[in-house]
């Protein structure tokens, strides 16, 4: 690990890097590429040495570039900093925790809402004039280090999760419940989704999935993404019910409850071998379970 020195970033070059001198205080790995006079191959080789990471699941769903446009871009990773043991914690836009990596490149996920990182020496992808949304280069940045560590569902789990306001702020207080997640009939449907595990949010494919089989489906169903139908029947049951539900409210509900109660799916290869689905999986398969993922 080099830790960073107080040189600015455009004095530092990739001669610099390779000879053993300190990386800048705050470097941007946008700006080396983008003004001074960086390669692309020379910055990625620099982010694979001090962040060498790499992940076992790192098949799981990729972000696409089109997915960076949305306003998800804020739990993709900004940057990382180095803890006094020499373990790398990578955070979001917002500060909070992704995963750390330790020396030996294992890669263990953080919950964002973990309060023991105080890393001081940072490493940052871009900053606030190359966002992900309009920047093709942090685009390129930040879908290799996702891609190489494994990093996809987990993310597009929690970009479900801060768009529907269940994520905390930089500064770790929960903002207010959106509207359409304040409705009276809002516990009810949660406790029926919870209770009869009816739809949960996929670790391997990064998809809010319908993991029950409805009653009318045959014995060859399997689990599946979750539909306009499925939606459409739950607004039915909850007005049977005498509760004035809308689909756009009973979509918010499902992607909430999916997303704080993940699961792993896992379809047969092979015709005659079963499917495997794994309820209260996590980025890490087993890392941490439903109750300490629920926000």
């Amino acid at each position: 690990m080099i830790k960073p020195s107080k040189a600015p970033t455009m004095k530092y070059t990739y001669r610099d890097w390779k000879n053993g001198a300190a990386l800048p205080y705050a470097f941007k790995c946008q700006q080396a590429v983008s003004r001074y006079g960086w390669s692309t191959k020379e910055i990625d080789a620099m982010l694979l040495s001090i962040l060498p990471g790499k992940s076992a699941s790192n098949g799981q769903a990729q972000w696409a570039d089109r997915d960076m446009h949305s306003n998800g871009w804020r739990v993709l990773p900004y940057g990382f900093g180095y803890e006094a043991d020499g373990t790398a914690t990578l955070f979001d836009r917002e500060y909070r925790p992704i995963c750390s990596i330790d020396r030996r490149g294992d890669v263990r996920m953080m919950a964002p809402t973990a309060q023991e990182w105080r890393a001081a020496e940072k490493v940052f992808l871009y900053d606030d004039g190359a966002k992900p949304r309009y920047n093709r280069e942090t685009r390129r940045l930040i879908g290799g280090a996702v891609e190489r560590l494994g990093l996809g569902a987990e993310l597009k789990r929690r970009a479900i999760l801060e768009r529907l306001r269940l994520l905390p702020t930089a500064g770790g207080v929960m903002p207010r419940r959106r509207a359409d997640l304040r409705e009276s009939w809002v516990p009810e449907l949660e406790r029926v989704i919870v209770g009869k595990a009816v739809f949960s949010f996929d670790m391997a494919s990064g998809e809010v999935l319908r993991i029950r089989r409805p009653v009318a489906a045959g014995e060859a169903w399997a689990p599946r993404r979750v539909n306009d139908q499925d939606v459409a029947g739950v607004v039915s049951w909850l007005r049977s019910k005498g509760m004035r539900a809308s689909g756009k409210g009973v979509a918010a509900v499902i992607d909430a409850v999916a997303a704080s109660r993940p699961c792993l799916y896992l379809p047969a290869q092979q015709e005659d071998a079963p499917d495997r689905l794994s309820l209260g999986a996590s980025a890490n398969k087993a890392e941490f379970s439903c109750r300490e993922w629920r926000m």
